[in-house]
């Protein structure tokens, strides 16, 4: 994280973070970890072909501080809202749906709902109602400033509807 925040300074500076263990070098440019290509290639024929595909393993996305995203604290399980951006930006486009059947305290349901895609979430536990669904409420009402709110320039909007079993009273 320390690195992350001293190659925002100055621009344009590429900073190289190096780690125990036998792992590669991380190189960091303007808070954004970059990929060196170089080392997934090879000249096959006289011609540069790729011979590795880049990591599937995203380590730029850093799970520290996040324990208030969305106002909800999760102790366990909780994703990144960043995390979920770019998987859900990989996969889906705004109008889709997103079905997220294990909802735990939202992220997912909120994040989909800040980048104008529509959602289920299922959730049996409490956490459904005593942290979903408050979360969801200040995502729908712009109260929820954290996250990926700033980059999806999310103010609100929108809403949702709760659906029970009829063994149980409506929310």
């Amino acid at each position: 994280v320390a690195a992350k925040v001293r190659s925002r300074q100055p621009p344009a500076s590429v900073l190289v973070h190096h780690r125990s263990g036998g792992l590669e070098p991380v190189y960091i440019l303007n808070g954004q970890q970059i990929c060196r290509y170089d080392r997934n290639v090879t000249v096959i024929d006289g011609v540069h072909t790729a011979s590795r595909p880049l990591t599937n393993i995203w380590t730029d996305i850093p799970w520290e501080g996040i324990a208030g995203e969305g106002g909800a604290r999760f102790k366990q399980g909780k994703k990144p809202e960043k995390l979920i951006r770019r998987v859900l930006s990989l996969t889906t486009k705004p109008g889709d749906a997103v079905l997220d059947a294990f909802g735990g305290s939202g992220t997912t349901a909120a994040v989909a709902h800040k980048m104008g895609r529509a959602w289920v979430l299922l959730e049996h536990g409490p956490q459904a109602r005593t942290i979903a669904e408050p979360r969801l409420r200040r995502v729908v009402d712009g109260l929820d400033d954290t996250g990926v709110s700033t980059v999806e320039d999310w103010h609100g909007g929108g809403g949702y509807a709760v659906l029970t079993p009829e063994a149980e009273s409506p929310a």
